[in-house]
């Protein structure tokens, strides 16, 4: 029987390092659509009094919005908020991003990919007067992604 997957069981990875210390990740879909206009009576035709909303598919979109604590260490196997911010400013902002499960740490019947081209599009760097600080990673899909579901034991 299948189980829920508990979130820190997935993890998110930009280019070939993963992201350090993730608290939280989201990952969203968005089809942007528009709707069709009805046409008013012409006299000839009843008039409707309501009718269903109709849409044509426009363009689609993703994006992965990651939390994470931040760090101040040297360079490490592991993406923390220096290494983004030196990213940014030198304009590497495109890259790809993983978003998978953990294989081995749950009792589900599959693991999952995400993956696909993006672009570092938003990030925020909360320093709080008391707490640890964190920081914000947006990163938008630049392409159609793909999902690979892997049956477990395979």
């Amino acid at each position: 029987m299948a189980q829920g997957i508990a979130g820190k069981l997935l993890r998110v990875k930009f280019g070939d390092k993963y992201i350090k210390c993730q608290l939280d990740a989201t990952v969203n879909f968005t089809t942007n659509t528009t709707e069709d206009d009805p046409c008013k009576p012409d006299g000839e035709s009843p008039e409707e009094t309501a009718r269903w909303v109709e849409r044509e598919v426009d363009t689609q979109d993703w994006n992965v919005t990651v939390n994470h604590r931040s760090f101040l260490e040297e360079v490490g196997a592991q993406l923390d908020q220096s290494d983004i911010i030196e990213l940014i400013v030198d304009g590497n902002i495109n890259g790809t991003v993983e978003v998978l499960t953990t294989p081995g740490q749950h009792n589900n019947e599959e693991d999952v990919v995400l993956e696909g081209p993006v672009v570092i599009t938003d990030f925020s760097w909360n320093l709080p007067a008391s707490g640890i600080a964190n920081s914000d990673l947006t990163l938008s899909g630049n392409g159609k992604p793909t999902y690979t579901r892997i049956p477990v034991g395979s």
